[in-house]
């Protein structure tokens, strides 16, 4: 039981000792360190809690105020209505920032002159130095006692005593042993050497109470800094310095804050009391003041006394009246003090000062807007009108709409009223002037508000062709110098102009709808007088076309087993697959004729669009077709069928690729089959198709083996044979298996050909296989016609049997 009285004891001590250590500033941790030895408590689990927090400071619930917030809104939870949301509006306890500053301190300065009422106690160390007649100094230390021994003077007694005492008591003895002193011959000086410590104690409402060590040079401001100052309840106006059981002085924190008075600022002893009283009188103050803050008070202060405090109004502050909110008894009220009463008037203990600020109202103003020399805000006087208000502001721009312009008033009940006016016939004195309101505004438009954006078009052989803005008198010469003139195969001979007709009388009963005017420009832009001088209309179109004829080089390539593999130019447009074969100089001996192919890639162009949207929606079914003969052998690797091993199905490919893969589909690389033999019997034959730009034709090398892949039991080369139909291929590499999708069995051809499966009557017509060629077998598709397998059969009738167990146990139990 001991053990547990002392155990809670302890406890209860450290906490009381460590109370709030989160509130001290680094500077006053130093100290704290440097000063613990003489604190009550366990140094090593007090500074761990210091060195991990920092100081803040809160003023007291009651102190809390909701009167001068601006109302913000919020949905309650329980009702689903719109509330006022509660806000509380936290402010600084004036002076209590002087203790959390980093930057100020109030340690002992102990390199100062020796004070003359310095008292010398135990542990001081004096430094005595005689000189004139005799030249010799002592350094002693002050024995608990009280005394110093000099040698030859023995001990004398200083304790106690001030070091102006303290000399005349060493003068006297000295003079004993040594000449002149009386007379001024021999001069004796004492200073303080080493310090001692002396023991404070702080109590009352500090932030840290306890006991401190301090230099015996610490004041009582030294002693409030030391200890953080007052707390939360803590008075700044009301601090004693207690001495052997007696206030010895009083301080006001205030007065130092104000004036930098350092009044009773005390030279502390060993076993000073440092109390802090509470404070019994907060005030707070806000609104339009320079240091809004919770303020303590002393009776019979007022409320211009509390203003200085604050610093002073605000430039914005409305100075003819001051809210006092105040308690009384029960209730609250508010008081309205006149400015010059405000020196009269006694603040309370808990009342909230409010200075209003001065409302962003103007008395007499207008506002002036739009197409003037000056638009701007303007002071108004009785006789205000509009013509003088654009007389003040130098009066409209030039393009300036004054037609029509309108004034907004606000009425007294806030509802906005248009006035709309023609102010050219105000200006000249036609329509009466119209006299100006405080807070009208007056606006007048710029012509170009009244205009729809114009625009013109030049399409062609120009460097930059597209839509340009039309301004006032734009010629079509003016046009072609903004689009930076003409390409190198622009001709010049023969630019038109197109013109929207918009004149109903010339449209020829609705038929007609636009017409042509063309020019002729010189190519280099040296436009003489009265060429291209038409003068552009919005929506004008300028069209300049290419010179009959010319068109870039088109090159194709042959790769291959020929004997000149590479690029080749199209010289004609007529020129066909024989003659590019025939600018090679014909094939090699390992040349496989059978399987030539063409790669052709087409680019989009405007008017296939439409035709494109059409195939790629319909490509799906095309590809579905169980009928499908010829299948370009790049569709498949366009529709993300990577590599011939991966092909499962046609419906695989058919649904793999979306609307924009299908849409690149139609317009990449594609393959051409040729029937090159046919083609070299008879170069008149249709199959001799032309060459365009960019195609390849290739001529690959001879092939000896069938490859088979897709669903058969293994896949494999094959020795091409040509008595070995499509099914001996299959079966030389194990047959089909369980998956195998035999109807839709393909082959692919080296020259690129695709030919599929046919059926009729039941029977399948496999397709003939040639040398290089590669068999494809797809996979099965998933069936999702809703068949029930027979393990969901199994299923079912388990749980329906179950089921009825359960009714027949309910209806035995029931009987």
């Amino acid at each position: 039981m001991r053990k547990i009285t002392l155990f809670l004891f302890l406890f209860s001590t450290l906490l009381l000792s460590a109370q709030d250590l989160s509130k001290l500033t680094p500077q006053q941790i130093a100290q704290y360190k440097k000063l613990a030895g003489g604190m009550k408590m366990d140094n090593k689990t007090v500074m761990s809690e210091l060195e991990t927090s920092e100081r803040t400071f809160e003023y007291p619930d009651s102190l809390r105020y909701k009167e001068f917030d601006d109302r913000e809104f919020e949905i309650d939870k329980e009702t689903g209505k719109r509330k006022e949301k509660e806000k509380v509006k936290k402010l600084e306890v004036y002076g209590s920032r002087m203790f959390r500053q980093s930057k100020i301190t109030f340690e002992p300065n102990i390199n100062l002159p020796t004070p003359r009422n310095y008292v010398v106690g135990s542990g001081d160390e004096l430094l005595i130095d005689v000189s004139g007649l005799y030249d010799v100094n002592f350094k002693v230390k002050v024995t608990p006692e009280g005394k110093v021994r000099i040698p030859n003077a023995g001990l004398i007694q200083v304790g106690g005593l001030t070091i102006e005492k303290a000399l005349r008591e060493v003068k006297s003895e000295l003079s004993k042993y040594y000449g002149g002193i009386g007379n001024g011959q021999t001069r004796v000086d004492i200073a303080l050497g080493n310090i001692r410590s002396i023991r404070v104690s702080v109590a009352g409402e500090a932030a840290f109470p306890g006991t401190y060590t301090l230099p015996s040079l610490a004041t009582a401001f030294n002693v409030l800094y030391a200890c953080g100052g007052p707390g939360e309840i803590g008075s700044m106006r009301e601090i004693v310095v207690v001495r052997n059981g007696e206030k010895i002085a009083s301080i006001d924190f205030y007065e130092f804050l104000t004036t930098g008075n350092l009044k009773n600022n005390v030279v502390m002893q060993d076993n000073d009391i440092l109390l802090i009283t509470p404070n019994t009188s907060q005030v707070i103050i806000d609104g339009a003041i320079k240091r809004p803050g919770i303020y303590e008070v002393r009776p019979g202060e007022s409320l211009e006394e509390l203003l200085n405090y604050g610093g002073g109004f605000g430039e914005n502050a409305n100075r003819s009246v001051v809210n006092i909110y105040r308690y009384e008894g029960a209730d609250r009220k508010v008081i309205d003090v006149p400015f010059s009463l405000i020196s009269n008037s006694i603040v309370k203990p808990g009342d909230s000062i409010f200075i209003a600020p001065i409302d962003d109202f103007y008395n007499n103003i207008v506002y002036l807007t739009g197409a003037v020399r000056r638009p701007g805000s303007y002071s108004i006087d009785d006789d205000a009108s509009v013509k003088s208000l654009i007389e003040k502001a130098g009066g409209v721009s030039d393009e300036a709409f004054i037609n029509m312009a309108q004034i907004i008033r606000r009425r007294k009940n806030k509802i906005p009223e248009v006035i709309s006016f023609n102010l050219a016939k105000v200006l000249n004195g036609e329509y009466a002037d119209i006299p100006l309101h405080h807070n009208d505004s007056l606006k007048v438009d710029s012509v170009s508000a009244f205009l729809e954006d114009h625009e013109v078009r030049i399409a062609g052989e120009v460097l930059e062709p597209g839509d340009y803005k039309l301004n006032k008198k734009m010629m079509v010469k003016d046009l072609i110098y903004l689009a930076k003139g003409f390409t190198e195969v622009a001709s010049t001979s023969n630019i038109q102009l197109i013109r929207i007709i918009k004149d109903p009388a010339k449209m020829e009963g609705g038929v007609k709808k636009s017409y042509n005017v063309s020019f002729v420009l010189d190519k280099e832009l040296d436009i003489v007088e009265g060429t291209g001088d038409m003068v552009l209309e919005n929506g004008d179109l300028v069209i300049v076309r290419p010179i009959e004829g010319v068109e870039p080089i088109r090159i194709a390539s042959v790769e291959g087993e020929v004997k000149n593999p590479g690029y080749y130019n199209i010289e004609t447009k007529n020129t066909r697959v024989s003659d590019l074969l025939n600018l090679t100089g014909g094939f090699t001996r390992y040349a496989f004729v059978e399987g030539a192919y063409l790669i052709r890639s087409e680019k989009i162009k405007s008017d296939q669009t439409s035709m494109s949207t059409i195939l790629s929606r319909n490509l799906k079914k095309i590809l579905q077709s169980s009928n499908s003969g010829d299948i370009d052998a790049k569709v498949l690797e366009k529709m993300q069928v990577k590599n011939l091993d991966d092909l499962s199905a046609i419906d695989t490919v058919a649904t793999s690729g979306n609307f924009k893969e299908m849409q690149e589909l139609l317009y990449a690389e594609g393959i051409v089959s040729l029937s090159l033999t046919d083609i070299l019997k008879d170069p008149n034959s249709y199959k001799n198709i032309l060459i365009e730009d960019g195609d390849i034709l290739v001529i690959p090398k001879k092939s000896q083996t069938v490859k088979v892949i897709g669903e058969v039991m293994y896949p494999s080369y094959v020795v091409y044979s040509s008595s070995n139909s499509f099914s001996n291929f299959i079966t030389a590499s194990g047959g089909f298996s369980d998956n195998a999708l035999r109807k839709n069995s393909f082959v692919l051809h080296p020259n690129g050909r695709v030919i599929g499966t046919r059926s009729f009557l039941g029977f399948k017509f496999y397709p003939k296989v040639v040398a290089g060629s590669i068999i494809v077998v797809p996979k099965k598709t998933l069936d999702l016609s809703g068949k029930v397998s027979a393990a969901e059969v199994v299923s079912i009738g388990s749980s329906i049997t179950s089921v009825m167990a359960l009714v027949y146990s309910i209806l035995r139990n029931t009987n």
